[in-house]
């Protein structure tokens, strides 16, 4: 018999899932910025969006996933808001809402930054 090796809380929630729900969207928003970045003379050579288009789509999925990853991670030790109280239970609860809200704003970011490909041509 093996013993199981992923590092869990007390409460029962995955350490990993707190921590990519925390931190994925950022990593996507920093993805998302230097990618775009890099694609643009591409887009300019060839006088197509498709790949600026595709590189903000899929940071943005990245960033919900992420907010995935923390709702469902809130989810598992209650929808409750955090609170003062100290524990594993309270610190997963935190962990889910700032993981939830942070990543929402990154995915709000993320769309702010698409929103000039739709408007301005690929050289401007």
């Amino acid at each position: 018999m093996s013993a199981d090796s992923r590092p869990l809380a007390h409460d029962g929630t995955p350490v990993p899932t707190l921590w990519a729900g925390n931190l994925l969207a950022p990593a996507a928003f920093l993805l998302d910025l230097q990618l775009a970045y890099m694609m643009t003379s591409v887009a300019c050579r060839q006088q197509t969006m498709l790949h600026l288009h595709l590189v903000h789509a899929g940071s943005i999925a990245l960033g919900l996933l992420g907010a995935w990853l923390a709702w469902r991670g809130w989810r598992r030790v209650g929808r409750e808001p955090p609170d003062g109280a100290a524990g594993p239970v309270a610190r997963s609860r935190f962990l889910g809402a700032v993981g939830v809200l942070s990543s929402l704003l990154f995915v709000l970011v993320m769309a702010a930054q698409w929103l000039p490909q739709f408007f301005l041509g690929p050289c401007q």
